[in-house]
């Protein structure tokens, strides 16, 4: 149709003319010569949108691929940024661990979102920052449906309680955690015990360590143990205060510290001596002038008989507790 319309457009004067020189079968001759003629160059035209149509063809599967291609290597180099922030992760490099992890959750479209979290969050914990470290284990907590991981989530969110000395919160995070046996159990108990140790519920205590043990023996040492403990409970540090308010050291020395007793007692009883005696030689309103270096010692003398027992009480604790995951650790 394309070939007849172009003849009659384009040779319409040249067939009159052949039409009024030469016969009917000429005509028709001629016709049929100039309709393969085009008819040929109509063929060209054909072939010549047969390659556009390939060349087409070939260059949206050149983009297709390239954009496959283009996914395939981003998701490679996710992958590879992941491995490279556990890398850096177990070499202490924390602060890149962090960055990595981050990169992959922001690019990654939820590639592996839950270790991400959980790795950042163990990067900070790692820096001691528990209130960021606590942060990420609670968006890690709800971002998986995997009860084994929770659980172990939960383990190291208690664990930020626990260095942080909110022992009721840790106890809380403890509870919610269904394992009756396996590692993650026996971290639990674990923990548990030294949440109740922290609180002084020593005999709580020591009930979970029983579940932990068999031997009679150990038993027996962890029993000894946790009275050591409860004993240095006992020392009470408003009672060291208000000893050394009656007399200067008293308060260390009750807490254990004589080294720092004797400090107090020769420093505030010369300052009295010489304050006496300057109102004696001289007159008490010279006296004064000694008053304002024996009241910061005598007052200083019994705070810090206060904070001296406190800080003797819970160091006492922390060795006998070691002492008491020693054992556990020997013999569970």
């Amino acid at each position: 149709h394309q070939a007849i319309n172009h003849i009659a457009g384009s040779s319409q004067k040249g067939l009159r003319a052949l039409m009024a020189g030469y016969s009917g079968d000429s005509v028709l001759v001629c016709i049929l010569e100039i309709f393969m003629v085009h008819i040929s160059r109509l063929k060209i035209s054909i072939t010549d949108m047969k390659m556009n149509c390939l060349k087409k063809q070939l260059i949206y599967s050149v983009l297709i691929f390239n954009l496959f291609l283009a996914f395939s290597i981003r998701a490679q180099d996710i992958a590879g940024v992941f491995d490279l922030a556990n890398k850096m992760k177990l070499e202490g490099n924390y602060e890149v661990s962090i960055k990595l992890y981050q990169r992959v959750s922001f690019f990654g479209d939820g590639y592996k979102n839950t270790e991400c979290l959980i790795g950042t969050a163990d990067s900070y914990f790692n820096l001691k920052d528990y209130n960021k470290a606590a942060e990420f284990y609670e968006f890690a907590y709800f971002s998986t449906t995997n009860d084994s991981l929770k659980n172990l989530i939960a383990l190291s969110k208690s664990a930020i309680f626990i260095y942080n000395k909110k022992f009721l919160e840790a106890l809380q995070e403890l509870f919610s955690i269904e394992a009756e046996e396996g590692n993650v159990a026996k971290a639990k108990n674990i923990y548990l015990a030294t949440a109740y140790y922290g609180l002084n519920r020593f005999n709580d205590c020591k009930t979970v360590l029983f579940d932990l043990i068999s031997d009679t023996v150990s038993k027996t040492q962890l029993d000894k143990l946790i009275k050591r403990a409860e004993r240095a409970q006992r020392k009470n540090p408003k009672t060291a205060k208000i000893l050394s308010m009656i007399i200067p050291g008293m308060g260390q020395f009750y807490a254990g510290d004589i080294k720092n007793g004797i400090n107090s007692l020769l420093i505030t009883s010369a300052f009295m001596y010489l304050m006496v005696n300057t109102s004696i030689q001289y007159s008490v309103f010279e006296a004064t002038s000694v008053l304002p270096w024996f009241s910061r010692y005598y007052v200083g003398g019994f705070n810090r008989a206060q904070t001296i027992t406190i800080n003797r009480v819970e160091e006492r604790q922390y060795q006998i507790y070691l002492q008491i995951l020693k054992i556990v650790e020997q013999k569970s």
